[in-house]
């Protein structure tokens, strides 16, 4: 429900990928700026390390899995930025 609640405020972004490269704090805030997100879950398939530490240092931002995508972490964040790999992956857990 409180993810249905974020799709109908038009606060879900899906991309195809979201590679960083290196480890740079920089390039993280860089992408979000041009996204225009200031606070965001971000759902990746499967643990992205470069991804993570890029991302961990700033603030009201947080990248999970999938597997550990919950209520709290969604309510918590204005927006929701999925994979599109997630999807799936999503609609799998839900129906089951």
């Amino acid at each position: 429900m409180a993810l249905s609640s974020r799709f109908s405020d038009k606060l879900v972004l899906v991309l195809d990928n979201f590679k960083i490269e290196e480890i740079k704090t920089k390039r993280f805030i860089g992408v979000m700026n041009t996204l225009n997100i200031e606070n965001a879950l971000i759902v990746v398939p499967e643990r992205d390390d470069h991804l993570e530490r890029s991302s961990r240092n700033v603030q009201g931002f947080k990248v999970i899995p999938t597997a550990g995508l919950n209520v709290y972490d969604i309510l918590l964040h204005k927006h929701i930025v999925l994979l599109q790999p997630c999807i799936g992956q999503l609609e799998e857990r839900l129906l089951s």
